[in-house]
């Protein structure tokens, strides 16, 4: 009970963040690794508490998704560890041990509180958790899991799609029509995995056709594949839900911005009823920390192609996408981006 769970595909790529997140827990009692649903937090650390299991006397996995309520979580804690709870910190006091704790964002003050204090009480425990956002405790490093490169992610293609299409090669054909869904996707490894699986019955070029609706289209088939990731939407849902109603409503309305887009930007198209101006900033940078926004270098924010059709869907559930896309072009215009304008409308 507890171990860590046995995985039946390869694992794909992740050199330098198996290197960054395996020096980072060889030096901190606390990392957490944070990143947008899908994106691979949960495989890494497998993977990376796997290598480094010989260096302690027990690792244990535990998967918080089976908390459906924050007071759950000391519970599940101690099942993964095989005690009941009051026994939790006496066990992990016993050796030197690694815990993974999956799944933290829907419990996070929870995961936060009871990480603390069994941080606090077992001097050789560390932790390893996965989040869409930090748990924010005394002593966590955090580090982001970025979306696959180009040559990893075709990789992953390929491997999948050889389960699926045994036969399938990566050819002068086939490469630069991989290369486009690998693209399309982001390099999100779950929707990589989802895409790959279509092809049980359909060919390189209706896949990409299919993609125009993503969300429709990559749907896991068959048991064994934990829900929030059996449809690339619910992963997407899974970390909208979270949001306040103040957040969902300007991821909503940036969801209109094609490419990087800045602050300024961010206000003009997202303060409207209930959100106001001074409120962007504020909010844009909890759907950073949450994951749902991502930091440019060149422009000030960006946003996954995958997450924007998300946000369009529920901008339009909101009945907002009119008012949000006419914002958007007057801003464009008065920045003289005529041609943003007439994208956007």
């Amino acid at each position: 009970m507890g171990g860590l769970p046995v995985q039946l595909t390869s694992f794909v790529g992740r050199d330098a963040e198996l290197a960054d997140a395996g020096a980072l827990v060889s030096r901190n009692r606390l990392v957490t690794l944070t990143g947008a649903g899908g994106c691979g937090k949960t495989r890494l650390a497998v993977e990376l508490a796997d290598r480094v299991s010989r260096d302690y006397g027990a690792t244990w996995f535990c998967d918080l998704t089976r908390a459906t309520d924050p007071e759950m979580v000391p519970g599940v804690m101690a099942g993964s560890v095989g005690v009941e709870p009051a026994r939790l910190a006496q066990r992990l006091r016993s050796r030197r041990c690694l815990l993974v704790l999956d799944n933290c964002e829907h419990v996070l003050e929870a995961a936060a509180g009871t990480a603390t204090e069994l941080l606090r009480e077992c001097a050789d425990l560390r932790i390893l958790a996965t989040s869409r956002e930090a748990l924010q405790v005394p002593g966590e490093v955090t580090m982001r899991v970025p979306a696959l490169l180009e040559p990893e992610a075709v990789r992953l293609f390929v491997e999948r799609a050889q389960l699926a299409q045994p036969r399938f090669e990566l050819t002068a054909e086939t490469s630069s029509l991989v290369a486009e869904v690998c693209g399309r996707l982001d390099g999100v490894p779950l929707a990589l995995e989802l895409a790959a699986a279509q092809l049980r019955g359909m060919s390189l070029d209706t896949l990409l056709i299919g993609l125009r609706d993503r969300f429709s289209l990559l749907v896991a088939r068959g048991t064994g594949v934990p829900e929030r990731q059996r449809t690339l939407e619910a992963a997407v849902e899974w970390g909208f839900a979270l949001l306040s109603p103040e957040e969902q409503a300007v991821f909503s309305r940036l969801s209109v911005l094609p490419g990087a887009f800045s602050l300024e930007t961010a206000q003009a198209v997202g303060a409207a009823d209930p959100v106001a101006d001074r409120d962007v900033l504020p909010l844009i940078t909890r759907l950073v920390e949450r994951s749902m926004v991502e930091l440019d270098g060149s422009c000030g924010y960006a946003m996954a192609e995958t997450l924007r059709e998300y946000g369009r869907g529920a901008l339009r559930r909101r009945g907002e996408e009119l008012d949000v896309l006419r914002r958007a072009a007057t801003d464009a215009g008065s920045r003289q981006e005529h041609w943003t304008a007439l994208s956007l409308l």
